[in-house]
């Protein structure tokens, strides 16, 4: 289903207030596809930070849908659908394809990843955040909340822009060595931190098939044109968001 162009929201009409009035034109024709964004279907999302697909919808997002075919329709691997999103609630952050009252669902053994998106417009980069493979025994659905469980003590508390990545079991985020930045994601209901390593490639050929992320406290940004004016906006803080318990 292509985005169809509505009206910005008030929400988006003040983050843009303090912005020139060609820019604020820009930002109104921001994409629309309703709270689920499905546009995956027809426009490939892609697997790196400069080309993953930036979900433009205004306003909060409550399911992302699409299908990973293994070849995409360019013929090039389709193993994994990397998202761009906005978190202004990071407290709040749910993703699930687990289904029942996690939401979500997937006709395939889904992987779950969180990225912080640093760097800009022109040199985008993802930091590995959480990931989770399966969220209980039993399921082959995946979780994430705001907070790993795997003893590191980090949780989510900085808002900004940030990376949703879907991929099927056998699939692996690589850093620049070619090491794993999530280890001990074969636990049913661990959510694994990544350490912040740098994402450089994804390596191995995963399960495939359609899937639904649900998603809370997840947003749109803004559109692809507003995005290439907006370069010192999409650079996320430099605070690393981690908290360290007791």
């Amino acid at each position: 289903m292509q985005p169809i162009s509505r009206p910005r929201s008030h929400a988006l009409r003040c983050n843009l207030l303090a912005l020139p009035v060609a820019l604020a034109t820009l930002a109104a024709g921001t994409a629309h596809a309703g709270p689920t964004w499905d546009v995956d279907y027809n426009d490939d999302a892609k697997a790196t930070p400069a080309t993953a697909q930036a979900i433009t919808l205004t306003g909060p997002v409550l399911n992302i849908a699409g299908n990973l075919t293994g070849v995409g329709f360019d013929g090039e691997p389709d193993f994994v659908d990397m998202y761009l999103v906005d978190i202004r609630t990071p407290t709040l952050l749910r993703l699930s394809t687990a289904g029942g009252d996690l939401g979500g669902d997937a006709s395939f053994d889904t992987q779950l990843f969180l990225f912080r998106r640093v760097g800009n417009a022109d040199a985008p980069r993802a930091l590995g955040l959480l990931a989770n493979d399966n969220a209980a025994a039993g399921l082959v659905g995946s979780w994430l909340g705001n907070s790993a469980n795997d003893g590191s003590g980090f949780s989510l508390v900085t808002p900004g822009f940030y990376y949703i990545a879907i991929a099927g079991l056998g699939v692996s985020a690589v850093g620049e060595s070619g090491e794993s930045i999530f280890t001990g994601l074969s636990t049913p209901g661990a959510i694994v931190f990544g350490g912040e390593k740098e994402l450089a490639d994804w390596a191995g050929q995963g399960a495939t098939g359609s899937y639904s992320i649900r998603v809370e406290a997840v947003s749109g940004v803004p559109a692809p044109g507003a995005i290439a004016l907006l370069g010192a906006l999409l650079a996320a803080p430099v605070r690393t968001g981690r908290s360290r318990r007791a």
